[in-house]
């Protein structure tokens, strides 16, 4: 007894072409990266929606420091791994030029401080 020639075969597709896109996928995403990093984890009351108080820095406690002649910026790489805003002293002061990002605010030492 032969074949059924009333019904037609199965036909089996091979799985080759799926498997050898999904591979070029991940292999082109490990050689490029990913196109959107929400950069490094952070806790959750950083990433919390809620109403924030911006509070004053508490006073330091102890003698004034003596100012030095020339204090130059500084480049400071925050939790976001992108360098800040340069940041200056003038007169001893602490001077904020920029370096807010988020939570974050870059204040200069006069150099020797510490």
């Amino acid at each position: 007894m032969g074949r059924d020639n009333w019904r037609p075969e199965r036909i089996r597709y091979s799985p080759w072409g799926a498997l050898a896109l999904v591979l070029l996928t991940g292999l082109a995403l490990l050689r490029s990266g990913d196109d959107h990093s929400p950069g490094p984890p952070r806790s959750a009351a950083a990433t919390s929606a809620g109403h924030r108080m911006d509070t004053a820095p508490a006073p330091v406690a102890g003698p004034a420091v003596k100012p030095s002649a020339y204090a130059p910026g500084a480049r400071v790489y925050g939790d976001t791994g992108r360098a800040e805003p340069r940041v200056v002293t003038r007169g001893g002061e602490f001077t904020k030029t920029g370096g807010h990002d988020g939570d974050v605010v870059v204040f200069a030492l006069p150099v020797g401080t510490l």
